[in-house]
């Protein structure tokens, strides 16, 4: 952060907004639906049923986003390197593969409960 002239973030600081916002396209209606992204697995699961519905193909699409979700962040946290730039890349991905390790942390800690957070009414 400071090569790029900003204050180094404290992981505390990190964990205090327990989502984002996203604006979708306009629909029909005139109206811009927004979808709130939370850091919590089951508001996200939660918001996603009320913004794009619980039909069958919905659901079937997010649960292949979880699974590949789940995938990408175990091996970006067990060190797979893509794309291969060498010999010694290709070495270390095969032996995650023979050896796999169990990576499932958090990369930060959940958020505190909102009665205690401060900035928890910027995505209500």
């Amino acid at each position: 952060m400071s090569t790029l002239g900003m204050q180094p973030i404290d992981a505390q600081s990190a964990t205090i907004l327990p989502g984002y916002c996203m604006w979708l396209p306009k629909e029909a209606d005139g109206k811009t639906p927004r979808v709130y992204l939370y850091r919590d697995p089951q508001k996200w699961k939660e918001e996603r049923l009320r913004v794009f519905g619980d039909s069958r193909g919905v659901r079937e699409f997010w649960e292949l986003m979880d699974r590949l979700s789940d995938v990408f962040w175990n091996c970006a946290r067990a060190g797979v390197k893509l794309p291969l730039q060498s010999p010694i890349d290709a070495l270390r991905n095969a032996n995650l593969l023979l050896n796999p390790v169990e990576v499932n942390p958090p990369i930060l800690p959940p958020p505190p409960p909102a009665s205690t957070n401060n900035h928890a009414q910027l995505i209500k």
